[in-house]
């Protein structure tokens, strides 16, 4: 067979695997553009993670700034560096973030 072969010269098994391929390649390529046509011309534009209610909002971020700060107060890990033996830097460590937690 020469490389540039034409569907009469090849097997029926072969034929068929070729016209199969060549039809999942087909249903895939339009599959991904009717995806990208609904995401970009039908696709509510709204965001589904905002919160209607902005009392909840003002709270939530006060509860926010109050949690930072406790954080922030917190010894950070770089200053159980020094610690020995290595066993209690470790412990230290481990109760502050029990404590961030």
């Amino acid at each position: 067979m020469t490389p540039l072969t034409h569907d009469v010269d090849l097997p029926p098994v072969r034929l068929r695997r070729r016209r199969l391929g060549i039809a999942a390649v087909a249903v895939f390529a339009a599959a991904v553009v009717a995806m990208y046509t609904y995401a970009f011309f039908f696709a509510p534009r709204n965001s589904p993670d905002k919160v209607p209610d902005r009392a909840w909002a003002a709270s939530a971020q006060a509860i926010c700034a109050d949690a930072r700060s406790r954080l922030d107060a917190l010894p950070p890990a770089e200053s159980f560096r020094k610690v020995e033996p290595r066993t209690e830097a470790l412990r230290q460590r481990a109760v502050v973030l029990d404590q961030a937690n």
